[in-house]
């Protein structure tokens, strides 16, 4: 195919008409991620042939064709002025985030791809097929029209975003693999508009039991106990995060009953962290943890005390992490 006839190759009308951010990323992910025009003759891109409406072909003309009408369809829906569109809950959520959280435009990016990623089978499906890469912002910056420097930033293990626990960033794989939610509850955020960020705690943190004993009952740990709410009530009342007590003894004795009554003289809520997501599905030491850092993240400095319930699980021998 010559230089004009690339170059006059015309756009796919439909893809123009109401444009999705998931097909602009998909375009870009399909043109500039090392991905081979053989790829679109092969059973992996059924899934995003339908969602791009395309035409069944064969290797040769055919594909070569599409491969530029495809690429005309990208260069016209860059050179719009008008956004491509957020889905509609995904956007209001994106919006509440930024609010609450204070998260920037790269982190909102980085977040909704992921988020994407996990909703959108077709988009996965093309983002699967992308070539490894051992540098994650380099891809990322193709597909979001980000600096590499600012996606870099974003995904430091410092920045905000990553103290989240929203999301996994990691190097050595494609598109699919390099950028992941840290919990699948978190596709909600795609699907349906939040009223609060309080609803993004569900599945994270969840709210204790009602006490069963009362400070009285703890009448042999009284000097100590007195001095745990001195702590944690100074803790409460200044907004001092990062305030931690570990509680330890053999199962049954009392431990958890008395962080309900020691919350419960505070007159502050009480959440557990969740052994379970929102399927019922348990969860394992590294999500529960996750699930904890994330669980933190979101209250900030609103007043409640956080129990990890059987916390050793996380502890191990040091041959490994999570080890036993």
């Amino acid at each position: 195919m010559s230089r004009k006839q690339q170059f006059t190759a015309k756009p796919f009308p439909w893809l123009l008409k109401t444009p999705r951010i998931s097909i602009l990323w998909m375009l870009r992910i399909l043109l500039r991620s090392g991905i081979s025009r053989e790829f679109l003759v092969s059973p992996g891109f059924a899934m995003a042939r339908d969602a791009l409406k395309l035409p069944v072909t064969e290797e040769g003309a055919e594909s070569r064709l599409l491969w530029e009408r495809l690429r005309a369809s990208l260069e016209r829906l860059e050179s719009n002025t008008r956004a491509p569109r957020m889905p509609c809950a995904l956007g209001a959520n994106l919006d509440l985030l930024r609010q609450s959280f204070s998260f920037d435009e790269t982190d909102c990016a980085i977040l909704a791809l992921a988020i994407l990623l996990r909703i959108d089978e077709a988009l996965f499906q093309v983002a699967d097929g992308s070539r490894q890469s051992i540098n994650a912002p380099e891809p990322l910056s193709k597909v979001l029209g980000i600096s590499p420097t600012k996606i870099a930033k974003a995904l430091e293990p410092g920045s905000r975003l990553r103290r989240s626990c929203l999301i996994e960033a990691s190097s050595g794989g494609g598109i699919a693999q390099i950028l992941r939610l840290r919990r699948g509850g978190l596709r909600k955020l795609g699907l349906r508009k939040l009223k609060s960020a309080d609803e993004m705690l569900d599945g994270v943190l969840v709210k204790a039991p009602t006490p069963a004993l009362v400070p009285e009952d703890y009448a042999h740990l009284k000097p100590d106990f007195q001095t745990l709410v001195r702590f944690i009530e100074e803790a409460l009342d200044s907004g001092r995060i990062g305030v931690n007590v570990l509680l330890y003894g053999p199962p049954g004795t009392g431990k958890s009953e008395l962080v309900r009554a020691l919350a419960a003289q505070l007159r502050t809520r009480l959440l557990d962290v969740a052994d379970a997501n929102e399927d019922g599905e348990i969860l394992t030491p590294q999500e529960r943890l996750a699930g904890a850092v994330t669980g933190l993240f979101l209250l900030g400095r609103r007043k409640a005390v956080v129990c990890f319930d059987e916390v050793e699980v996380i502890f191990n021998d040091g041959s490994k992490l999570f080890g036993k």
